[in-house]
């Protein structure tokens, strides 16, 4: 989600209001299509950045109760379905006696992701 204060949101939305309303000025629109039209192509620009980043940034699933080598199997049908995972292992659980793996990858794999580690055949 883009997350802008007020001086944030003018800087998009006002150059491209103003360069909307100076082309309908000039050309045969109405100044208030204009000044829409180019408000709403700088925040639509913005959306997409910011999807972009979103679906590329990375994301961690904590498995306690998953034994290794069913995670191991489960990275190879992630990898054939196109999914970029790996296994790391957790330092930081709060049981500091067992160890705990993280299947690491990127938030558009998430569901994919989400869906395998819940069917239980899977593991």
């Amino acid at each position: 989600m883009v997350q802008l204060n007020v001086v944030g949101w003018a800087a998009l939305l006002v150059p491209g209001a103003t360069l909307g309303l100076a082309t309908a000025w000039f050309g045969s629109a109405s100044l208030l299509a204009g000044a829409a039209l180019g408000a709403a192509l700088p925040w639509a620009l913005a959306l997409v950045v910011d999807t972009v980043r979103w679906r590329a940034s990375d994301i961690c699933f904590s498995c306690p109760d998953v034994p290794r080598d069913a995670l191991d199997r489960l990275l190879g049908d992630l990898h054939v379905v196109g999914v970029d995972a790996s296994i790391e292992v957790d330092m930081h659980g709060s049981n500091s006696d067992k160890t705990i793996f993280q299947i690491r990858s990127r938030m558009r794999f998430r569901r994919i992701i989400e869906r395998r580690l819940a069917e239980p055949k899977t593991l």
